[in-house]
């Protein structure tokens, strides 16, 4: 089967705790990916989420102008399954879940990552070099 992309969740922005939608039409299996935004400032794993190698990247001063941090973190998805809450990170804090189908049915289906930091006054960002190992994957670039 091939991967595809479910869709994706409702964004959720604010100042305190968000909860992000989860994608609709979602079904047991799919993965979730959850892309945290804050101004360089940690949030805490949400409870049944792993965080994805790699993750977070960020640069500048903790809720700074200059501050930007970009956390994922992935599930499998259950039977029952709700949208996440998010905890308050401190300046902002903005997340989206994504939604992909047709990956490996065990364990973990990322078979590489990769991480960079992007300057926030650049409109240019590069998708530095990954090999996939393995046939039928997908390469997900978020930024």
């Amino acid at each position: 089967m091939a991967i595809s992309v479910v869709g994706a969740g409702t964004l959720a922005t604010g100042t305190g705790d968000v909860t992000p939608g989860l994608p609709s039409g979602w079904a047991v299996g799919d993965i979730h990916h959850l892309y945290v935004s804050t101004a360089n400032e940690a949030v805490s794993t949400p409870s049944g989420w792993s965080t994805l190698t790699n993750s977070p990247e960020s640069t500048g001063t903790a809720a700074g102008a200059d501050g930007i941090r970009l956390t994922i973190f992935w599930r499998r998805a259950e039977s029952g399954d709700t949208a996440p809450t998010v905890t308050d990170a401190g300046n902002h804090t903005a997340a989206r879940i994504l939604g992909f189908r047709g990956c490996l049915a065990t364990g973990d289906p990322h078979d590489v990552t990769s991480g960079d930091v992007v300057s926030v006054a650049s409109d240019v960002c590069t998708f530095t070099g990954v090999t996939t190992t393995v046939t039928n994957t997908v390469l997900v670039h978020a930024n």
